[in-house]
């Protein structure tokens, strides 16, 4: 062996220099693209600061989507759905694939110094590695726990940034935006006005004082409303349940907390107005709990699928995301929600896209002087409420524990519950293949009746082609009345959702636009006749 390398020892260093240099060329030209691929990056993201058009559709659609619950024209299964499919929309804009800020950080620029040498002899221009501004980074922050439902940690964020003194206007009036809806969320409705009027008055001429004009609007009709709800003679349950549907969680939770019933059904849906209170103003871990009872207690009721609903809804932007996904999963094999596995595709999808922007923004913090470790934003999401600035981080630590324990024990009840089905279904075949014998003819079975109370609930039918693919969804409501249809396309996509009022006539419908990656990238609203209404 020693032989054959000395008589073969010039051909050998040939190859292994034509592997370095091969191998050289290719770390350089993966450089060049990641650097070129952070150039486009934070071009799109300046582009992004100044229009913000998927952020500006997801703080509309919050409250178009409320009022038209509401005012009945969809109900909470409608808006689960929707809710889901427009957060997936923006988060797919939100993150280009393929590449990341930090690959290549530590040789980047001393690379780029021999590349670039070597291009002034062929009359190249340089090429520039565009650092992205540490304001984008604390934007990119603060929107994370502001759709994470955590409002109060985002308007810390938002104030951080206006406290700044280098602040452009361009990224001021974005700011400004956010900080009312997170206020208006919050109820504290006269601050919010305060934001959108601010707007409206210094930036009349951008694009984003529209949006401003709308949230302003809105506001306003909720305000009217709320207080025409806590004023009237209502019972506490229809009160609480119309105040949540107009955003007015805090007052929701206040009345809902008085509120005693030993009605099964009626205490059923004051733990889920609960629940839906507590996510909505970021009391997450309080809400899981509450659903997770609900199922429990009762998987069959139609709150249950509405409770698994949303502990998917809540899992694309937790750290327990994995363990909620499959506590929602083993559920959903008692409740047999058919609508689940299109909501569990979109979910993973949404939380594959947070996950990159959490690793994101913890390697683009490396180094950094002025913000907050990346483990702030892992501590913000890990327990029930936003920190208060006294709590002990053995505390802290406590309760991410509990949450965590709480799921795996949530996990384990529900095993043993899918195991009793399974042995249960299993002794009914046994029993239908074994007949036992009988002295004389067998009786006739009698005909089984339904409850007339469990026929009056909402259900689904799918439609399918030849193939066996589904090609439409309809909704009905407890009186058999069509309430929506959804259709697919080839691929099983969602390109159109039509509803239907209470007499189950046409009341508009809206179409997705897909991108050439199957991605929903914008949707069209029309009337009952056909008229474009919106499209964002």
């Amino acid at each position: 062996m020693i032989a054959f390398f000395k008589n073969n020892k010039f051909i050998i260093i040939i190859i292994l220099s034509t592997i370095v240099i091969i191998g050289g060329m290719f770390v350089l030209n993966e450089v060049v693209v990641s650097i070129r691929m952070h150039e486009l990056r934070v071009f799109l993201r300046e582009i992004n600061k100044e229009t913000m058009e998927m952020d500006e559709l997801g703080m509309v659609t919050k409250f178009k989507l409320h009022r038209g619950l509401y005012e009945n024209r969809i109900d909470e299964n409608e808006l689960s759905i929707e809710e889901m499919n427009i957060a997936y929309l923006i988060t797919a804009s939100e993150e280009p694939e393929g590449f990341t800020l930090s690959r290549y950080r530590e040789i980047a620029g001393p690379i780029l110094y021999i590349i670039n040498f070597l291009r002034m002899f062929i009359q190249k221009p340089p090429i520039q590695y565009v650092a992205g501004p540490v304001e984008n980074m604390d934007l990119a922050i603060a929107y994370y726990y502001e759709r994470s439902k955590y409002y109060r940690k985002a308007l810390e964020k938002y104030d951080a940034i206006l406290a700044r003194q280098n602040i452009d206007e361009s990224e001021l009036h974005i700011v400004l935006l956010h900080q009312g809806y997170c206020l208006s969320i919050l109820g504290e409705y006269e601050e919010a006005k305060e934001k959108y009027l601010t707007i409206i008055r210094n930036f009349e001429n951008e694009a984003v004082a529209i949006t401003a004009a709308m949230l302003f609007r809105y506001l306003e009709e909720i305000m009217a409303e709320v207080k025409r709800v806590k004023e009237s003679d209502e019972s506490p349950l229809l009160k609480s349940e119309k105040l949540y549907k107009l955003i007015a969680f805090e007052e929701a939770i206040d009345i809902l907390d008085k509120v005693t019933t030993e009605d099964k059904t009626s205490s059923e849906k004051v733990e889920y107005l609960k629940a839906r209170c507590y996510e909505e103003s970021g009391r997450k871990e309080e809400s899981v709990k509450l659903y997770q009872s609900i199922i429990q207690d009762n998987h069959e009721s139609e709150t249950a699928k509405l409770a698994n609903r949303r502990i998917l809804a809540v899992s694309v932007s937790e750290e327990e995301s994995e363990k909620l996904r499959e506590l929602s999963i083993k559920n959903n094999a008692l409740i047999g929600d058919d609508s689940f596995g299109d909501l569990l595709d979109t979910a993973a999808r949404i939380s594959e896209y947070t996950e990159n922007e959490l690793q994101e923004i913890s390697e683009t913090q490396t180094g950094t002087t002025d913000l907050p470790e990346a483990t702030e934003i892992v501590t913000a999401v890990s327990i029930q409420q936003t920190p208060e600035p006294d709590l002990e981080k053995s505390d802290v630590e406590a309760e991410e524990k509990s949450f965590g324990q709480f799921i795996e024990d949530s996990i384990k009840i529900i095993d043993t519950e899918i195991e009793k089905k399974e042995e249960e279904i299993s002794k009914k075949e046994t029993e239908v293949r074994t007949p036992v014998p009988t002295a004389g003819p067998t009786p006739k079975k009698p005909s089984v009746t339904m409850n007339p109370e469990e026929e009056k609930r909402p259900f689904t039918r799918s439609v399918r082609d030849a193939d066996g693919d589904v090609v439409r969804i309809e909704y009905y409501n407890a009186s058999g009345t069509i309430t929506g249809i959804k259709h697919k396309d080839a691929e099983g996509r969602t390109y159109k959702v039509e509803q239907y009022d209470e007499k189950g006539s046409l009341s508009g419908y809206f179409i997705y636009e897909f991108d050439e990656n199957g991605n929903p990238e914008k949707v069209y609203a029309y009337d009952s006749d056909g008229n474009l209404l919106s499209s964002e």
